[in-house]
């Protein structure tokens, strides 16, 4: 499927090892992709290569200081660009000791981009997991400062209604919600009410020709809907729109000269 998988160790210890490779074979035969062949660097442990024997896996070392042959080695490329990008836009103030906590993000925005090899007009992502619903799980940059909404029953009566924090990743077992690390807790918590603070990184808005037709498309649903009552209720309507007229007309007047073609 052309997806590339992170598993987090604790060291590079032989059991370490094992322990992530086994958790990244049952990531994807859980998901129907039983693995055949292994390439693997030549310092693989006799540990790791009984567990591949056991588990019926054919193993294939590559020649010692020769990457270009194992195909792992450029896909663990891509993911330490990727990566590294994620942390340089990270707030200043995240701690980088916590970055560990941005690998679920980093590891779905980067198989987004990944065309699936068995159906390239899928993302890698998709042929793991299915289509990736963005208004049910909303993205945004990770390790943003952010506050989090403090509910009443946890807050102290005269506390603020809100605690600082940083966004590392979306709560993909919930509707709309947000992990965030607290630093005053050292933990993470799931909200679904942050308020954004972001450093260097433009939040998306509406652009003036995007107002104005949202506003023109409110004003036209507006007066049809005054047509439709009947005459004596639209009588009363009428002085407020006179009173309103002056406004509108230069308004309307303004929007003719920044649309009329030119001369």
């Amino acid at each position: 499927p052309n997806y590339i998988h992170i598993e987090i160790l604790p060291s590079l210890s032989s059991a370490d090892m094992l322990a992530a490779i086994r958790r990244g074979i049952e990531f994807f035969a859980c998901r129907g992709f039983e693995p055949i062949l292994e390439k693997i660097d030549n310092s693989v442990t006799q540990e790791l290569q009984q567990y591949f024997l056991d588990a019926d896996v054919r193993i294939q070392l590559v020649p010692p200081n020769c990457h270009r042959t194992n195909p792992a080695e450029r896909a663990i490329r891509t993911w330490k660009a990727h990566f590294i990008t994620i942390l340089a836009l990270a707030d200043p103030s995240f701690p980088l000791v916590q970055s560990a906590r941005l690998v679920s993000h980093a590891e779905c925005t980067l198989n987004l981009m990944r065309a699936s090899r068995i159906a390239p007009h899928l993302s890698a992502w998709e042929t793991m997991h299915g289509a990736f619903d963005y208004n049910k799980t909303p993205l945004a940059p990770p390790g943003m400062l952010v506050a989090v909404h403090e509910v009443p029953p946890i807050r102290d009566s005269w506390g603020p209604h809100g605690i600082r924090g940083f966004y590392v990743g979306p709560a993909f077992k919930h509707y709309r919600c947000y992990q965030v690390w607290i630093p005053t807790t050292q933990q993470t918590r799931i909200s679904d009410c942050i308020e954004w603070f972001p450093k260097g990184i433009a939040m998306p808005s509406a652009t003036p020709l995007e107002e104005i037709a949202a506003a023109a498309k409110d004003l036209i649903t507006a007066l049809n809907r005054i047509k439709a009552l009947p005459s004596s209720d639209v009588d009363s309507f009428r002085q407020p729109l006179v009173d309103l007229h002056p406004s509108l007309v230069n308004n309307l007047h303004a929007l003719h000269r920044i649309f009329a073609p030119s001369p």
